[in-house]
C-alpha cells in the first residue's frame, strides 16, 4: 500500500481515465488530482500540456512542476474540484453559468471533502502521454498508460464535439513542435501536418500521436499498460495487474465498477459500465469513416488495434 507517495494514470482523453481514476481512489482511500495539465484548471500548466519530452530531456520547468505535483503542492479548484476557476469570470460566460457552476462546486466539495487529508494520491492526465519515459526516468512513480479502441475515442469525441475535441484544435497541440514531427516522421514514415485530412482521420492521427509513442516506450522505461476493453472483458485478470503494477492492496468492488465515470458521455449517464460499452462506436461511425480511420492506423503501423475486431492485441 502506497504511504504519503502518488500514482498516476495517463492515456488520451475520452480513454476511460476517470473511470480507473476514481475507482482505484475509492477502494484503496488515495485522494484524486483532476487534470493538473489543463492550462485553464492550473496557471502553472500553461505551457506544459501535451509536449513532447524525451527521457533525457532537460526541463526545469517541467521539472519543477512535477516536484511541486508530486509532493502534494499542486492543489486549487480544478485538480481538488473539478472545477475550472475561469468558469466563474460572469464577464465572460455569464450569470447562468456563474451560478451553475456555484453549485457544481458545493456538490463537489462535498463529494470529495474527505479525501483532501488523504497523503496519497492517484494523478490523472491526459496531456501526459508524451512524456511518460521522462516521468518514470526522473522519479520512482507508479504510472499506468490506459488505451481504448480508437474508433472508440473519436465517435466519443465527434459526439461530444468543439473544445479540445475538434479535429483541428485537438491536432493543433502538436504541430508546433517540431522534434515531435521529426520522431513521429522518423518511426512511422507519417506527416502529421498534414491538412487534407477529414476530422476522423485528423483524430486517427492524433490518437496515434498520443498512443502508439507511449505504447513503444512502455517495455523499455517499465510503466505498465492497460486497455480499456480488457478491464470490461476479463476484470478478473487485468484488475488484479493494475493494483500489483501501481503498488495498490486492494481491488475496486464489482458495484464501484459498474457505476458509470463523472466523465461520462451523457447518454451513458444512468447505464452501468459492462463490456457492451466497447464496442458502441460501430453504430456511430459509417463505413467511410471507418475507412479513413484504418487508413491512419495503416500508415502507422498500428497492429494492437483494427476497424474490424473490438479488443487490443498488445502483440
Amino acid at each position: 500500500m502506497l504511504t504519503n507517495k502518488q500514482l498516476i494514470i495517463a492515456g488520451s482523453g475520452r480513454s476511460g481515465t476517470t473511470w480507473i481514476q476514481d475507482v482505484l481512489a475509492e477502494a484503496n482511500g488515495l485522494r484524486t488530482v483532476f487534470e493538473p495539465l489543463h492550462p485553464l484548471g492550473v496557471s502553472r500548466a500553461r505551457g506544459l500540456a501535451y509536449r513532447y519530452v524525451p527521457a533525457d530531456d532537460d526541463s526545469p520547468g517541467l521539472r519543477r512542476f512535477f516536484d511541486d505535483l508530486l509532493a502534494g503542492r499542486i492543489r486549487g479548484l480544478w485538480p481538488d474540484y473539478r472545477i475550472r476557476p475561469d468558469r466563474f469570470n460572469i464577464l465572460t460566460h455569464g450569470v447562468r453559468e456563474f451560478v451553475w457552476n456555484a453549485r457544481k462546486l458545493a456538490r463537489h466539495r462535498r463529494q470529495y471533502r474527505d479525501q483532501r487529508t488523504r497523503p496519497s494520491a492517484v494523478i490523472k492526465m491526459i496531456r501526459a502521454n508524451l512524456m511518460l519515459s521522462w516521468i518514470v526516468r526522473h522519479y520512482e512513480v507508479p504510472v499506468l498508460l490506459v488505451v481504448r479502441h480508437p474508433c472508440a475515442v473519436i465517435a466519443s469525441r465527434l459526439k461530444i464535439g468543439g473544445g479540445d475535441w475538434d479535429a483541428r484544435k485537438a491536432l493543433g497541440h502538436y504541430l508546433g513542435d517540431r522534434r515531435l514531427a521529426e520522431a513521429v516522421h522518423g518511426r512511422y514514415g507519417v506527416d502529421i501536418t498534414r491538412t487534407d485530412r477529414g476530422p476522423e482521420a485528423t483524430l486517427a492521427v492524433v490518437w496515434c500521436i498520443e498512443n502508439m509513442l507511449p505504447l513503444a516506450w512502455a517495455a523499455e522505461f517499465g510503466y505498465a499498460v492497460v486497455s480499456y476493453e480488457g478491464l470490461l472483458a476479463e476484470p478478473e485478470v487485468e484488475w488484479p495487474r493494475v493494483v500489483q503494477a501501481l503498488g495498490l492492496s486492494r481491488l475496486p468492488p464489482e458495484h464501484i465498477l459498474k457505476a458509470p465515470s463523472q466523465q461520462v458521455a451523457p447518454d451513458l449517464k444512468n447505464r452501468e459500465i459492462g463490456v457492451s460499452n466497447t464496442a458502441r462506436w460501430r453504430n456511430e461511425l459509417d463505413d467511410g469513416q471507418l475507412e479513413r480511420i484504418a487508413g491512419v492506423l495503416g500508415e502507422f503501423g498500428c497492429t494492437q488495434y483494427r476497424v474490424d475486431r473490438d479488443g487490443f492485441d498488445p502483440g
